[in-house]
């Protein structure tokens, strides 16, 4: 199988992003989403111009072995800040701290890209989300 750069590699040639999405999951399903990786893959996702393709590759990421390591959980926070669509940005910041216990820097991060949802209501949920996993209230 190739290797996680070489599959990164041939991603950053595809201009759709569909199709880039695509080849970005399988490596994220295949565990090649790590600190070594991180660097290179979430520029990647950063620069789709498509939001729902932004956050399927990221929901993989968020799918895979927890807890996400810091590097990781940096990429993807400040990936998920890059997501035009408010709706799609809150549906992925949602699950981030449905599944993960933020650091103190991945929590800085999460409400820098909280912080700029247009969507009132989409930033409200957010918020919420975030209050309601430090309490220690799982719905």
């Amino acid at each position: 199988s190739k290797s996680a750069n070489d599959v990164i590699q041939a991603a950053s040639g595809i201009k759709s992003d569909n199709e880039q999405a695509t080849l970005l999951v399988g490596l994220a399903k295949r565990r090649g989403v790590t600190d070594e990786t991180a660097g290179s893959f979430f520029p990647l996702v950063s620069g789709m111009a498509q939001s729902f393709e932004q956050r399927r590759v990221l929901m993989a990421v968020l799918a895979g072995p927890q807890p996400l390591t810091e590097g990781v959980m940096t990429g993807l926070l400040k990936a998920a800040a890059s997501i035009d669509s408010s709706y799609e940005r809150a549906e992925l910041l949602v699950a981030v701290v449905r599944k993960q216990t933020l650091s103190p820097a991945a929590r800085t991060l999460y409400l820098a890209a909280a912080d700029t949802i247009r969507s009132e209501h989409d930033q409200t949920r957010v918020f919420a989300e975030l209050v309601r996993s430090e309490r220690g209230l799982k719905k």
